[in-house]
């Protein structure tokens, strides 16, 4: 029993479910020559935030990174999206107007595009990529791609442990990947 008041348990607050509990950040760039890409978040289907508009220009190796807070609950969001809302096509690479997408960090947990889907308005929906040329949505399923009950940091352990094993190469985006040559992919042990 507490001596005093000062001794006695004090009680906490519970965290209320409209407290921004999670921490968002993305890792965008674009491709443009009169008015610079646009998105927006969702989060389990509601937008967080506004509307955010990419100054980072791609063609000069530039890049931004753009954080928020959602409300997620303890175990954090089911699914993540990035809305490109502004897309302008052109048979010229001059005119034409694309996002990039780098990575999305959900509470240090980092997702790459080319493990999320990407919904393309009116066309069929592809494997994620970093290049967003099409307007549509890049989902990014983090309930899916975590695990049922594994947590952010045995989440972060097992994809650092997964690249690892497959090595450098395994860092590297997919469209920047070439197939071996012939004489690259000898076995140097039996050749």
């Amino acid at each position: 029993m507490p001596d005093s008041a000062s001794d006695a348990p004090k009680a906490t607050r519970p965290r209320s479910v409209d407290t921004p509990d999670t921490r968002l950040r993305v890792r965008v760039s674009g491709e443009y020559s009169d008015s610079p890409p646009e998105f927006r978040m969702l989060v389990d289907g509601r937008q967080v935030g506004g509307i955010y508009t990419v100054t980072a220009n791609y063609r000069k190796a530039e890049w931004q990174t753009i954080e928020l807070r959602a409300c997620c609950g303890p175990r954090g969001p089911i699914r993540v999206e990035i809305e490109y809302i502004n897309d302008v096509s052109s048979d010229s690479w001059k005119t034409d107007r694309n996002l990039l997408v780098d990575r999305l960090e959900v509470d240090g947990s980092c997702f790459l595009p080319q493990d999320a889907d990407y919904d393309r308005n009116w066309l069929e929906e592809i494997r994620g990529q970093q290049r967003m040329a099409w307007g549509g949505r890049l989902v990014f399923h983090i309930r899916r791609a975590r695990g049922a009950g594994e947590g952010w940091t045995d989440y972060s352990a097992r994809r650092v442990a997964d690249a690892l094993s497959r090595g450098p190469s395994a860092l590297v985006p997919d469209w920047t990947t070439r197939p071996a040559t012939k004489s690259e992919s000898a076995d140097p042990v039996t050749s």
